[in-house]
């Protein structure tokens, strides 16, 4: 049993060796710039272009003793902007629950701010309404913060809320419903109105209260999130069999790890105005799906597309114009570019390792190091050095590997075997 235990706990070991740095053809040298438990390192387009695996797993962190480091691959998060509270200015109006006759008037500077209002006094006015100027939000709108005044116990108050942009029409934007409520020595209170993402220049409200008044209002802003830093590369089209630009179609290989947000067709010399589409697929085997199109001009323009982790795009040029004449367009594409996360606490420097199509290095998940990993980079980059060979790249035959498969394979042939015969003996004492 002991020889059993020993042979397995071999044959797990050695299905689960780390790769050496020499099973990858090329290495980052990085020196740390502090000394802290996690390293951020942006992958630049030089590692990802030679890249082989879906996954990111021809890479890997050693320390300067060869040892292998804890990593993860780990892509920047969206920003979220902060909500803020923003005061509107609030100008009661006097008005009935018919409005005709009722003469109004409302005096605005050139910028359209509302300076004060005018309205006729309705002594049996059983409506409250007040114009709110928000023109000069900073921001689309939220929802609204209602200060009132004259509140009796246990009320609930329905209130309406319109939306105009030249104070002369009004359209119903939405209702709601405030309280404030009391009782066995517990209070609910809501006094606040939440609205879908709106940019009103006016608001009107009102609320039917002959008592109750507003004293004042304050906006919520969710300002748009600041952009996430990008890269851009440009992609050559793949060499085909037929002839490209007699069939006027080009296909360009994305490398993997690129999460492409936006495009631009880089026309060739000769050729002005383009007519086509953009086609897209997440393997070289999948598929491919439309993803837009445009008309293509010189100077390039920048086009949109859905964040995703996109492996072919083929650009498809009409006939019409008589498509690209002389050469193949070129890809310009902006992406957003992952991080390698990895554990500081071996010997420096460091050595990220990467491009093997054979050799794996099962990365973290992406949340586990984070937590404490700095926001930008902390290691340099002093030199990108070959480590094995560029063959690595691709598969071929090693008559190494193979021996070491046919040594794994005989090993697990003999623990079979020893299972064999201890089960036979077990058979045979029962």
């Amino acid at each position: 049993m002991k020889r059993l235990a020993l042979l397995s706990m071999l044959v797990s070991s050695t299905a689960l060796a780390t790769p050496a740095r020499e099973e990858f053809a090329y290495g980052v040298e990085l020196a740390p710039l502090s000394t802290q438990p996690f390293h951020r390192y942006p992958l630049p387009d030089s590692v990802l272009r030679m890249l082989v695996t879906r996954e990111l797993t021809d890479l890997c962190v050693f320390d300067a003793d060869g040892a292998p480091r804890a990593h993860a691959v780990v892509w920047p998060d969206a920003p979220v902007a902060a909500a803020s509270e923003q005061a509107v200015p609030v100008f009661p109006l006097e008005i009935s629950r018919d409005t005709e006759g009722v003469e109004v008037k409302i005096e605005r500077d050139l910028a359209g701010q509302i300076l004060r209002t005018l309205s006729q006094p309705l002594p049996d006015a059983k409506v409250r309404a007040y114009l709110l100027d928000a023109h000069a939000l900073a921001g689309p709108l939220h929802g609204l913060t209602l200060s009132l005044a004259n509140v009796p116990e246990n009320v609930m108050l329905d209130v309406r809320l319109e939306a105009s942009q030249d104070l002369v029409s009004f359209a119903p934007l939405t209702r709601a419903t405030l309280a404030q409520l009391t009782h066995a020595g517990a209070s609910l209170t809501r006094n606040f109105i939440e609205l879908p993402a709106t940019s009103p220049a006016y608001l009107r409200i009102s609320f039917d209260s002959s008592a109750i008044t507003l004293e004042k209002v304050s906006a919520r802003i969710q300002p748009a999130a600041p952009s996430l830093p990008q890269q851009s590369i440009e992609l050559d089209a793949m060499p085909g069999e037929s002839d490209a630009t007699a069939k006027q179609e080009f296909r360009f290989l994305v490398p993997y790890g690129l999460r492409a947000t936006r495009y631009s067709v880089l026309l060739p010399s000769g050729t002005q105005l383009v007519q086509g589409g953009l086609f897209g697929a997440d393997a070289e085997d999948a598929p491919l799906l439309a993803l837009d199109r445009q008309l293509y001009r010189t100077p390039a323009s920048t086009y949109p597309l859905v964040e995703s982790r996109v492996r072919v795009l083929e650009l498809r040029v009409d006939d019409a114009g008589g498509g690209v004449r002389a050469g193949a367009p070129r890809l310009r594409v902006d992406y957003l570019a992952p991080s390698v996360l990895f554990a500081g606490d071996g010997k420096p420097p460091f050595t990220l390792a990467y491009g093997s199509a054979r050799a794996r290095c099962t990365p973290l998940a992406g949340d586990t190091l984070n937590v404490e990993a700095p926001a930008t980079a902390s290691v340099r980059a002093v030199r990108t050095r070959p480590l094995g060979s560029s063959k690595l790249l691709t598969q071929h035959e090693d008559p190494g590997a193979s021996l070491r498969v046919y040594g794994l394979w005989a090993a697990l042939l003999v623990a079979v075997g020893v299972l064999g015969v201890i089960a036979r003996r077990l058979l045979r004492s029962v």
